[in-house]
């Protein structure tokens, strides 16, 4: 979808890269090999260290969703309950929440 927001507006970039975490992404960026389009949650630390700087972005807006499944009545860790909440306090009211596993 970036992608193809990218190529309609002309923007044809001589090489994509794919990555399947986060963190990988942002330390290519960071060490200049490219741009990238990422939820502003993922980048707030570096972005207040000044690794990384944000540019405004004129385009349609995405959207992200996560969900969280767990089996009916299983057991939850401690740092699983406190990542749910962490997770929540970081997506904020905007979330649905089905059922309160927090």
């Amino acid at each position: 979808m970036f992608l193809r927001t990218l190529a309609d507006a002309g923007v044809r970039p001589p090489s994509v890269a794919a990555f399947e975490s986060v963190e990988a992404v942002k330390r290519c960026v960071m060490t200049g090999m490219g741009v990238t389009l990422l939820p502003a949650v993922t980048v707030t630390h570096e972005v207040a260290a000044g690794r990384l700087a944000v540019a405004p972005w004129v385009g349609p807006e995405y959207r992200l969703m996560t969900q969280l499944v767990r089996r009916d009545g299983q057991w939850l860790s401690p740092a699983v309950r406190a990542a749910v909440r962490l997770l929540r306090d970081m997506v904020g009211e905007a979330s649905a929440v089905a059922e309160d596993i927090g």
